[in-house]
């Protein structure tokens, strides 16, 4: 049950889709059970304010075929403004302990709880969860939530997230090896009522701004790719899907030392809507390059190469094929000879065995 602003709410456990699990927790003296309970699976805590909360199960406790009493929980809960950077944390924490389980079982609550963050914020996150094999379909479904959600807004003329930002920037690893492709996620969204437009530049890169400070404080600006001088306007209607690429840094810079590199990255043109601009923020991180891990390479290039082979579009077969022609090291010779094949992506593919031929060898 749930009381909100004085309104008494009854909700119950929300059908499961899919194959259906027995519930009968069996325990022998001495033993314990325990789970999570993610509450925003049967409730939608979407105003501010404070909530109260009962929870009980409805199914008798049985001892020797004797019911036992129990006692249900009673709690309060005060949802407060929307606070993005909280949310980060949150969602990094919650992706942590499904990459850091042990267990199968272990990832199950941490996954549903990403899935459960309806927010843009959560949706790398989210993509990166879905990539898992154990978290996919809940992932997938936490990928769903958030689109409907942006779709009922725009139908609505409603601002989707009060206070949410158009531009935001997500560094997938802070530790990589050595000759590993870095990727940078950008993700815009129309947080308004108004269509948005935002110039990336050619290519969809050349209006990103990148300063890098290597291990010794040298601060480096970054020359723009060279690309084929395609349009890169962004056009989003409100309640459109979010727009998302990813930003392969090696395009800018070329990591080729060990130690910590801070990286700041902006947009250089601003985004308009009909009655004006939005503001956007620089985005900086620190990342660290460690030693050389040759299979950890070879597992990369492999998954690039698959990706190249089923991506269903032709900016994920262009996105796979530019991060492999970034694996600057021998490794990753067979795999772009293997990606060849492929004519949409040959001229990018020619141009790392190029590099990787021009490149000193470690």
């Amino acid at each position: 049950m749930r009381k909100t602003h004085g309104v008494r709410i009854q909700s119950y456990n929300p059908p499961r889709e899919g194959i259906k699990f027995f519930g009968n927790v069996h325990l022998k003296p001495g033993e314990e059970y325990t789970q999570r309970l993610v509450i925003n699976k049967w409730f939608t805590f979407d105003e501010l304010g404070a909530y109260h909360v009962d929870v009980r199960l409805a199914a008798p406790l049985l001892k020797n075929g004797k019911a036992l009493f129990m006692d249900s929980f009673s709690g309060s809960v005060e949802i407060t403004e929307r606070n993005p950077g909280q949310l980060e944390a949150t969602c990094q924490s919650l992706l942590d302990r499904i990459k850091s389980a042990n267990l199968p079982d272990d990832t199950s609550w941490p996954a549903l709880a990403l899935s459960y963050v309806v927010d843009p914020v959560a949706i790398p996150y989210l993509e990166e969860a879905e990539r898992l094999p154990l978290t996919s379909q809940v992932a997938g479904e936490g990928l769903r939530r958030i689109q409907s959600r942006i779709k009922v807004a725009g139908s609505s003329n409603a601002q989707l997230y009060p206070g949410e930002k158009p531009l935001s920037f997500f560094l997938f690893k802070k530790n990589v090896a050595i000759h590993e492709p870095v990727f940078v996620r950008v993700q815009l969204v129309n947080p308004t009522s108004q269509v948005i437009d935002v110039d990336l530049g050619e290519d969809r890169v050349a209006n990103f701004v990148v300063v890098v400070t290597t291990p010794q404080g040298k601060e480096i600006q970054c020359s723009t790719p060279h690309g084929s001088g395609s349009p890169g306007v962004v056009h989003l209607e409100p309640g459109e899907d979010i727009y998302a690429q990813m930003l392969v840094l090696n395009e800018w810079f070329k990591f080729d030392e060990l130690g910590t590199y801070n990286v700041s990255i902006r947009l250089a043109s601003p985004v308009r809507t009909r009655t004006g601009e939005l503001p956007t923020e620089a985005f900086s991180t620190s990342l660290t390059i460690t030693a050389k891990d040759p299979r950890k390479l070879a597992a990369i290039c492999e998954g690039l190469l698959e990706r190249i082979k089923r991506a269903d579009s032709y900016d994920g077969t262009t996105e796979a094929a530019l991060a492999l022609s970034y694996v600057e090291d021998p490794i990753a010779v067979p795999y772009l000879k293997k990606a060849l094949k492929f004519p949409m992506v040959t001229d990018i593919v020619t141009i790392g065995l190029k590099r990787i031929n021009d490149s000193d060898p470690m």
